[in-house]
């Protein structure tokens, strides 16, 4: 179904994730998203660059300034925790930040699970760059 103002299924979904959270239940889901996304990006600060200093919302963003003069992208990143057996960043969006790389953690996962993915893209990105150059990269403790 389509109607003037898209597809009609994703307003029913919306609507039934809505009421099925209920007003305190929304709350708590935002609330999550922001917590999630901010331990996610005070994770990764130490191995990768942030285009914008401060706290993020419900996504963090970091782009490609710490891997300059490696050889290495933003798509080998990506590609890199696929191998890990994760679902990768959203790469290359927004435009206005060059080698975007746009995480956003599910709301739902505790913070334990969370250091997973952390570990895996902090360990990507450390390895990708050392294959490149020829070398073994020793992964760094995570908070």
């Amino acid at each position: 179904m389509a109607a003037f103002h898209g597809q009609m299924g994703m307003f029913v979904r919306a609507l039934a994730y809505m009421m099925s959270h209920g007003h305190d239940g929304l709350r708590q889901v935002a609330e999550d998203s922001v917590l999630a996304a901010n331990y996610v990006m005070a994770s990764l600060q130490d191995v990768m660059s942030a285009p914008f200093p401060g706290p993020c919302m419900h996504e963090c963003l970091f782009d490609d300034q710490f891997l300059k003069g490696t050889g290495v992208s933003t798509l080998d990143i990506a590609k890199a925790l696929i191998d890990e057996g994760f679902h990768p960043m959203t790469v290359y969006f927004p435009l206005v930040v060059h080698g975007a790389m746009l995480i956003e953690p599910p709301s739902c996962a505790a913070a334990a699970p969370r250091r997973d993915p952390c570990r895996a893209a902090a360990g990507a990105a450390l390895d990708t760059a050392g294959r490149r150059e020829g070398r073994r990269i020793v992964r760094p403790a995570l908070r």
